[in-house]
Order: C-alpha cells, then structure tokens, then sequence
C-alpha cells in the first residue's frame, strides 16, 4: 500500500495566490464581472487590519466569486484554468515536479487547498496526483448556482476522511500558513515551507522541518531516507 502526501498548494506549489491572479485575468476576459477583484481587496484589507479573521475574509471571498460564477458551466471553469497553467508554466515552484516523480512510486499525494475544485482539479491533472480535498462551489446540470456549498478556510481537519485511509507511519504533509496546521499536526513528516510568521513560531515550538526553495529537496531526501 502506497503512503500519503499532502500539499497545499498556494505558496507552496504555485508561486503566490492562483486565485488572486486568475480572478484578475477572469475580470480582464470577461470571463466574470469586473467586481470580484475589488471584493478581494477590501477582504485583504480588513484582514492585515486585523479587523476581520482569515477565514472570515477566504469566505467573503468564496462566497462572492461563487456569486460571479453563476450561470456559469463548469467545464469552462476548468478548461481556463488548466489553460491558464499551461500558458505559465513559470508560474510552478520547480521543485514540486522534481519531487512529485519521486514520491509518486510510493506515496499518493494529494492537494490540500482553500481554492475552488475546479483549481483543484486542474492541479491534480497537470500533475498526475492521486486527488484533492478543496472548497466547493456548488454546481447543478453542468452549472455553477451562486453558492459557497464548502469552505476548506480555517477548516483543512477535513482530511480526516483521507487520513482513515492510510496509515500514519511515514506519513507527509507541506503547508505555509497557520491555516495548514490541523493538516500539519496529523502526519509524521510536517514540512513548514517558507512559512509565514505564524507558522513559523508553531514550527519551531513543535520541532517541524523548515524549508524554503533552496533547502526542499534536502529535507525530502533526508525524509526518504530515515
């Protein structure tokens, strides 16, 4: 039986937000309404203010790109967004793709992500990965409804269904943020890579491995080899 991996995927795979970056070219396309970035701005702005939760912001912010979406098919949803990978390509830490074909002999690896399925999904096909827990946008016949059906924002415990299903032994998991850390604290192996500050005090209280782009590799080997 293969062992698990799990990644998130912002900071940690793509280099920065996908979504703040393909929201802004949906609105340059018309492929939503020139509104949602505005929407995201004030969001991150309440929350570096200290004003309103991460997860109170990830929410807003599901719940109006949801909105944006409507009527929507899902297929073009996806099919954007994997076009838009493919057309970046640069936009991928190297690293993963390198890591990527050696753990898959052994592991299955999944994406852990605030971001929508559809993100998600394409992801997982780019890659070649085994699958994704995400936040759901609900979709009805082939159509996105309006609706935020889930939140993964300050909620990625549910990969507790995925956890059941293999053995903790061996077990891995890469965050960067505070909102990694119910994925983090359930495997053997928790990767901090370039965490931001609050993730960083976590890590170093618990004896996490630190990484950023330049020592990755290394820490798998070491990981692969114990």
């Amino acid at each position: 039986m293969k062992k698990l991996a799990l990644f998130d995927f912002d900071n940690v795979i793509y280099r920065g937000h996908s979504v703040f970056d393909i929201i802004q070219l949906m609105e340059k396309d018309g492929f939503i309404q020139p509104v949602m970035w505005k929407v995201v701005e004030e969001q991150l702005h309440k929350y570096k203010s200290n004003e309103i939760s991460y997860k109170d912001a990830a929410d807003k912010m599901l719940f109006s790109w949801a909105k944006a979406l409507e009527f929507r098919s899902y297929q073009s949803a996806l099919d954007y967004v994997q076009n838009y990978f493919t057309n970046n390509p640069d936009k991928f830490f190297g690293w993963f793709e390198t890591i990527n074909q050696v753990l898959s002999k052994s592991y299955n690896i999944f994406i852990i992500s605030t971001n929508y399925q559809f993100i998600a999904e394409a992801v997982v096909s780019r890659f070649g990965l085994r699958g994704y827990v995400s936040s759901v946008a609900g979709v009805e016949n082939g159509l996105f409804t309006g609706q935020l059906q889930k939140s993964l924002a300050g909620n990625k415990g549910e990969v507790a269904s995925i956890l059941k299903s293999y053995p903790r032994d061996d077990s891995v998991a890469v965050g960067d943020s505070e909102n990694d850390i119910d994925v983090l604290e359930r495997v053997d192996y928790p990767i901090c890579f370039q965490p931001d500050e609050k993730l960083k005090m976590v890590a170093q209280q618990e004896g996490w491995k630190l990484a950023d782009e330049n020592s990755i590799l290394q820490v798998f080997d070491e990981i692969l080899k114990d």
